[in-house]
């Protein structure tokens, strides 16, 4: 029988295997030398992959399965490497995310009245070669459809850190606001490198296809879904390989634009308020996570196929997701759906399936 430091140290080196089986040698390289990077460093070497990705690859994600979904519900996500640049300390990796939900607005009979709202949500990530998000663009669009249409203009939001916290700068019909947005403390945290921290919404969006207000969509108090998007999650995740254990507490942030109800619907005072609320900032935009490594599961259904992965359990409001050895997640679960209560799970795309 195991103890449990034996299976925890059993597990990890079935990782390690499992990692070199893969060809994943840099990033093993860097597990055994007890770095802190999973960026390969290799002088004159001009990189191309980080955390797992290649330049020019994407991962897209999807809402399932239909049949819990009613008519009219759907989400999918998207996250591509965009590009590396710089070296050494100076490394700076660019995603580029997407994100598109639709979902039926109920009136005050609660019904369906023919209106839908479609939510679209786009940006840009720099992280360093730690995965701490330096720099993080949101274009945001909101259109309502029924008897009458309605919509916002596309709204910009930008983070960047400068060195102490995050300024969050947004633009709205000309009028640009400021905040400033302290970082929760965190063991691993280090504003020094920086490390120790993630962009990630870790949440069983619950809030998905929830009834909201009449004539309004739900709201979503714990991350704005868009940062669900399990390719981020990949950022965090080889900090486990590398540390050798199989159970580490995450200090997530989880970024969000200004709202995307069209501009007539927004109480700017209310919103302004709130984005001021500096001890209530910690909790609406950081979450501290527990995840760990559970169990190797055979076949898994991931859409057509069925895969081996790994098991791994969330804390908190975050589920159960399954993962590739080398961090990519194939499907994470969340909660049923809160009126058909069907199951529900986002799960990774095939390139043959889109």
């Amino acid at each position: 029988m195991f103890t449990d430091n034996q299976e925890r140290m059993y597990l990890v080196r079935v990782f390690l295997g499992a990692l070199l089986l893969l060809g994943a040698g840099s990033m093993v390289d860097h597990v055994l030398d007890s770095g802190q990077s999973s960026v390969a460093l290799a002088a004159g070497t001009e990189l191309r992959n980080a955390f797992g990705y290649k330049i020019g690859e994407e991962r897209r994600y999807v809402l399932e399965p239909a049949d819990s979904l009613p008519a009219g519900d759907s989400a999918w996500w998207s996250i591509v490497l965009r590009d590396i640049q710089g070296a050494g300390d100076d490394t700076r990796i660019i995603f580029d995310i997407e994100h598109e939900r639709t979902e039926v607005i109920h009136d005050i009979f609660g019904g369906v009245n023919g209106r839908m709202q479609m939510v679209k949500v786009g940006g840009r990530l720099t992280v360093n070669r730690f995965g701490f998000p330096e720099r993080l663009t949101i274009s945001e669009k909101h259109d309502l459809y029924g008897e009458v249409r309605s919509g916002s203009d596309t709204r910009t939001t930008l983070f960047f850190f400068d060195g102490e916290r995050f300024v969050k700068q947004v633009r709205i019909n000309g009028v640009e606001w400021a905040f400033n947005i302290a970082i929760a403390n965190h063991d691993d945290l280090d504003l020094g490198g920086p490390t120790g921290l993630y962009a990630y919404v870790p949440t069983a969006l619950h809030c998905l296809g929830a009834r909201g207000e009449p004539g309004r969509p739900a709201r979503c108090p714990n991350g704005d879904p868009a940062f669900a998007n399990p390719g981020l999650l990949s950022l965090a995740l080889p900090v486990m390989w590398e540390e050798q254990v199989n159970e580490k507490k995450f200090l997530f942030f989880m970024p969000s634009g200004f709202g995307t109800v069209p501009g007539g619907l927004m109480d700017m005072n209310r919103l302004k308020a709130l984005e001021r609320d500096h001890i209530g900032n910690y909790t609406r935009y950081y979450r501290k996570t527990d995840l760990k490594i559970k169990e190797h599961v055979q076949d898994v259904e991931i859409g057509p196929r069925f895969v081996d992965a790994w098991l791994l359990d969330g804390s908190g409001s975050m589920r159960d997701f399954y993962i590739q050895p080398d961090g990519k997640v194939l499907k994470v679960l969340i909660d049923a759906h809160p009126r058909t209560h069907g199951e529900r799970w986002i799960r990774l795309l095939f390139p043959s399936e889109y």
